[in-house]
């Protein structure tokens, strides 16, 4: 019979069967090992046959209206996003209120952290590369709904340089005239159409300064209406609230308006601010249009419904194709329920065993441990975390992910790096050799009567757990850098997957539990370089986007002699 681990009543000394000891310190087969050029081929071919495979299963589904397409955009490569933030002057909500479709309402927002919130109409300006493309103008504005109390965007207007495919005008075409440039220090923005007209031009500022924006304003990206209803769900790899801006002076920029949103707003702007580097963002385009609730005349309704199967059934087909030919990166929705919770529960890294632990991964060439913070206002620390959770979508089940939190190179950011993961089904991964990983030998994962229940056994590896969680827990915010660590989730051979999410987990709160409260048998290959610290805990559901093995051309660059 396989040794058994000691139970861990997590404040006493823990007891490791010498035996198992010895076996844990050898690296295990498809842990961490550095990608050789054959390897990486493989990799690439088998992400090609696989993924092209699976997005064209999402293309007919979208042709055939039982799956929603998703649509790849970024902004920023070449020019800084540009917001301007005016109020919406007193006299006027209720005028503009009444621009809204039925069931919206005008909400107030903080654009900046801890500002009070006030009515507000804001317009966007950027370079969009991917799925849409060209320069983008948007107006637009906050609101909330009956079933949905926290504020949304809305897009009053949205004007482009190259037309595109929206729920409003089904085809648009480009204005008659937009420009978006930053030349010689001096930013200028100019979108004429018909008898419409805005202009704002100014310096920019010399040096950029921390600002930090409010979470909930990130969080209204989550759902972007139109004018008519139909929404746009966004996904995103980090978003403005945890980076560094360019904070104009209002009264610096120079503003010519002669828009019909003009007569609402106060034309001084509260906040102007610039965002240098790229924004990657996921789309799931026109979620709602088949609501009965929207006030669309039935006849228009067909034909956006028509529309998007054709439209973005054919734009996934092609994709297909492309990423077929290795010359575009599939995406792929998955999520987290709700019941039973998803749990991470942390534990120290002690100094004396870092290097012990790097060793043991072991870390790639160029990859470092790093410190990170979970939760707001407490120290940063080396840890390891143990995420398990229930999956829906692209591997459904029972998953459970081991993870460091790593830099590489020059880049200060720290990312995930997932060391070990267990599933209840089959999955897939990119170091498992033949990239197929079968089923734990055993996986359970349960919340009965307030006791969440963990058991998984993988050959001489086995983690229990026991968690009790109180009625009166301790709640707290994930910290932003936690959340963004899941731009690049790493596999121990550096293979890397980009994570795209909502604003929901930047706002939405975890139970922060003790560990030393909670009953845990580790005998993972883990245990002996770690120690546990705290159990937090995620209550509501969470949808993401994948992007898998999206570095393989990074690393068939570096590998290269």
């Amino acid at each position: 019979m396989r040794p058994q681990p000691s139970p861990i009543p997590t404040r006493n000394t823990r007891l490791i069967a010498p035996i198992l000891l010895t076996a844990l310190l050898v690296v295990a087969p498809g842990i961490g090992r550095a990608i050789d050029p054959d390897e990486l081929e493989e990799l690439m071919a088998f992400k090609a046959s696989l993924y092209s495979g699976l997005t064209a299963a999402q293309a007919a589904g979208v042709q055939a209206g039982s799956e929603d397409p998703l649509l790849h955009l970024r902004n920023g490569e070449f020019l800084p996003t540009l917001w301007i933030h005016f109020p919406v002057l007193d006299d006027q909500v209720a005028a503009l209120g009444a621009e809204l479709p039925p069931g919206l309402t005008l909400a107030e927002i903080s654009i900046r952290e801890r500002e009070r919130p006030r009515y507000y109409l804001t317009v966007a300006v950027s370079q969009e590369a991917g799925d849409r493309t060209g320069i983008r103008a948007e107006w637009r504005t906050y609101v909330t709904s009956a079933s949905d109390p926290r504020p949304r965007s809305l897009i009053l207007e949205a004007q482009t340089s190259q037309g595109e495919l929206n729920p409003v005008d089904v085809q648009a075409g480009p204005a008659d005239f937009i420009n978006y440039s930053v030349t010689g220090g001096r930013v200028s923005a100019r979108v004429i159409d018909g008898t419409s007209s805005f202009n704002a031009s100014f310096d920019l500022p010399k040096r950029a300064r921390r600002w930090r924006v409010d979470p909930g304003w990130n969080a209204s990206w989550d759902q972007v209406y139109w004018k008519n209803g139909v929404a746009d769900r966004f996904y995103y790899r980090g978003l403005v609230s945890n980076r560094k801006l360019h904070v104009v002076r209002p009264g610096s920029v120079r503003i010519f308006d002669e828009t019909p949103w003009a007569a609402y707003v106060d034309p001084q702007p509260r906040w102007v601010f610039l965002l240098d580097g790229r924004l990657d963002y996921a789309m799931v385009p026109w979620v709602n249009v088949t609501d009965p609730s929207l006030a669309l005349d039935p006849a228009f309704r067909d034909t956006l419904i028509a529309t998007k199967a054709s439209e973005f059934g054919a734009l996934l087909t092609q994709r297909a194709q492309d990423v077929s030919n290795r010359l575009a990166e599939p995406l792929a929705l998955f999520g987290v329920e709700e019941t039973p919770p998803s749990i991470f529960i942390v534990f120290n890294i002690p100094s004396s065993q870092r290097q012990a632990l790097a060793d043991a991964i072991p870390l790639p060439e160029g990859f470092e441990l790093a410190r990170m913070r979970t939760v707001r206002g407490t120290g940063r620390r080396h840890i390891l975390v143990l995420n398990i959770y229930s999956a829906t979508g692209l591997a459904p089940g029972l998953r459970a992910e081991w993870s460091v939190f790593v830099t590489k190179g020059d880049d200060p950011v720290p990312y995930y790096m997932v060391v070990e993961a267990q599933h209840s089904g089959l999955s897939v991964d990119p170091v498992t050799p033949g990239f197929f990983k079968g089923p734990a030998d055993r996986f359970e994962y349960s919340l009965t009567n307030g006791v969440i229940e963990v058991d998984i056994e993988e050959g001489e590896s086995l983690f229990q757990a026991s968690i009790p969680i109180p009625a009166q827990a301790r709640r707290s915010i994930s910290d932003k850098d936690w959340i963004e660590a899941n731009n690049n989730v790493y596999w121990a051979n550096g293979v890397a997957d980009w994570i795209y999410y909502n604003g929901l987990v930047y706002v939405r709160e975890l139970i922060r539990l003790r560990a030393r409260d909670a009953t845990i048998n580790d005998g993972s290959r883990w245990a002996p370089f770690i120690e546990p610290y705290e159990i937090l805990v995620f209550e509501n559901p969470l949808e993401f986007i994948a992007g898998p093995w999206r570095n393989l051309d990074v690393l068939a660059d570096e590998i290269s002699p």
